[in-house]
């Protein structure tokens, strides 16, 4: 890697850009958003005395919407990332001046009765573990604290490997970290891997094809009602039978 200083300004002012750019989009995007909604409003009120192009224009702004809000939750997605990305790079400079000590010091794994880390500080404002900790999950706060106190040199190499390997893939490991950061944990990562092993699907291999088949079915209804081939209480029949076959699945969803 490059002089550490050089690197991180480059990556900052690089994010920082990017961040400015997204931020642009994002305002853009909300504008014709609104733009559209304005467009459908006034083409439904053109078109009001005709169901059909009533319909038809609803579809139209349903899907066009739909594009948008993905596109805008896009764009959204991508500057919380460069956020992050700017903010690691920021914090990168200012540790480089010695300037770490808004970092996590993992007070919590002080211990008093261990044979080496509370002696040296490992823990602690101004320790070492201060200095060093990059994590992004719980999890992994857990596992750094545990390489420093389990007075175990067996593994020692294999580590330092580790480490030089990483210190040539700086990108990298800023992207993964910021990744971790952006993962929402709202259960243990044990907790989670339970629920996977355990999990029973609500349909059987051989039941697999019910919702497409429902689906398709929702589908045919609702065109025939919107060109009156059908009676319009034959949909709202089949409405509210969806919504009690979806009321037997419910406890197994929640």
């Amino acid at each position: 890697m490059q002089d550490p200083t050089e690197f991180y300004n480059a990556q900052k002012d690089f994010y920082s850009g990017e961040v400015n750019r997204l931020k642009r989009q994002l305002s853009n995007s909300a504008t014709l958003r609104f733009l559209v909604f304005i467009v459908a409003v006034a083409a439904v009120y053109f078109f009001h005395s005709s169901v059909i192009e009533v319909v038809v224009i609803l579809i139209l702004w349903i899907s066009i919407f739909t594009v948008l809000v993905l596109r805008h939750n896009k764009l959204n997605y991508e500057k919380e990332k460069n956020e992050h990305l700017l903010n690691i790079n920021q914090n990168e400079l200012a540790v480089l001046i010695g300037d770490y000590h808004h970092l996590d010091a993992g007070k919590e794994f002080t211990d008093a009765s261990h044979v080496y880390s509370y002696d040296i500080d490992l823990f602690g404002k101004g320790s070492f573990f201060q200095y060093l900790n990059r994590t992004a999950i719980a999890e992994g706060k857990k596992d750094l604290a545990g390489f420093l106190m389990e007075n175990n040199i067996d593994a020692v190499e294999l580590k330092q490997e580790a480490v030089q390997e990483l210190s040539r893939m700086p990108k990298w490991r800023q992207l993964f970290t910021v990744l971790a950061r952006m993962v929402k944990v709202e259960h243990p990562a044990g907790e989670t891997s339970t629920w996977i092993r355990n999990y029973l699907p609500s349909f059987n291999r051989n039941q697999r094809w019910l919702p497409v088949l429902f689906s398709l079915v929702s589908f045919s209804i609702f065109s025939l009602a919107i060109f009156e081939i059908i009676s319009f209480k034959v949909l709202v029949t089949w409405f509210f039978t969806g919504l009690g076959i979806s009321g037997i699945f419910l406890k197994n969803v929640n």
